[in-house]
């Protein structure tokens, strides 16, 4: 605990001694946080996505159709299998996707959990 202290002191005597110090020190650290923080962006947009559709009804044209005009999905590819769905996403071609059940418009007409 006392070397802590010790370099403490020692840091403070340094910024008295040359003022320029303490300017690099407070104000680097704010400039580098203004441009850093202005060039990474967390948005996330045109995710790649797969649909399987086992519905193949109006309900979830309707359902697929909503996620692609978000604009956060960009819908690339309609697997006709869940096989071909796990082999999309394992080959990286797609980063989401997304399975639509054979009773999926049954349970939203009937307002239930799909």
């Amino acid at each position: 605990m006392k070397t802590i202290i010790h370099i403490i002191k020692k840091e403070f005597l340094q910024f008295k001694r040359d003022p320029k110090m303490f300017g690099i020190v407070l104000i680097a650290p704010l400039v580098q946080l203004l441009f850093l923080g202005y060039a990474a962006t967390m948005d996330v947009n045109n995710v790649h996505t797969l649909f399987y559709d086992q519905d193949k009804t109006e309900e979830s044209r309707k359902f697929i159709e909503k996620f692609e005009s978000s604009g956060f999905f960009q819908i690339d590819y309609y697997a006709d299998s869940y096989e071909e769905l796990t082999e999309q996403i394992n080959n990286a071609k797609v980063l989401v996707g997304f399975v639509i059940p054979k009773d999926f418009s049954k349970k939203i007409n009937r307002n239930e959990t799909v």
